[in-house]
Parts: structure tokens; sequence; C-alpha cells
């Protein structure tokens, strides 16, 4: 499914394809939860960037919370976004 998605995002907006300032990230979330992995990355490195903010000892802790968190924030909301779509 990731790879549709990509394939979908990359046919509507090729000139993202070229860009040198930003690149197209697709964060997909199948039902039943699994990810994908440019999803898990991009959430791993947002963490780690956001558990810098810890003292140096506390970092590996707050970038599983932050992951945690986040995880936890985009699967509801995308649950949510799926029951609303049943309706």
């Amino acid at each position: 499914m990731a790879d549709g998605a990509r394939a979908d995002k990359e046919a509507k907006y090729p000139e993202l394809l070229e860009a040198r300032r930003c690149r197209i990230i697709v964060v997909a979330i199948e039902i039943g939860g699994r990810w994908s992995k440019e999803g898990v990355d991009l959430l791993r490195t947002l963490a780690s960037c956001r558990a810098k903010e810890a003292p140096r000892y506390l970092r590996a802790a707050a970038e599983e919370a932050w992951i945690r968190r986040w995880s936890r924030l985009l699967s509801t909301a995308c649950a949510v976004s799926f029951a609303a779509s049943l309706n």
C-alpha cells in the first residue's frame, strides 16, 4: 500500500521530485496499524531531534517517549478519519 501511495504522490507532484529545498515524504499507515518504513524513519528522526533538548542521560528515554506519544496521536487520528469515512 505504501509503495502505491508514494507512486500516486510522485505522479501528482512531479515538481517536488527535482526540488532542492523539499521532498515528498509519504507517511502511510495501513488498517491494522502497520506503518510505512518512511513514516517510521520520519517519526524517529523527529523524536531524536526533539530529545536533544533533554539532558544527555535522559535522551534515549525522551526519544522513546516522543515516539510513543506521536505514534499514538497519528494512529488515533487515522482511526478517527477512517471511521468518519464509513458514514
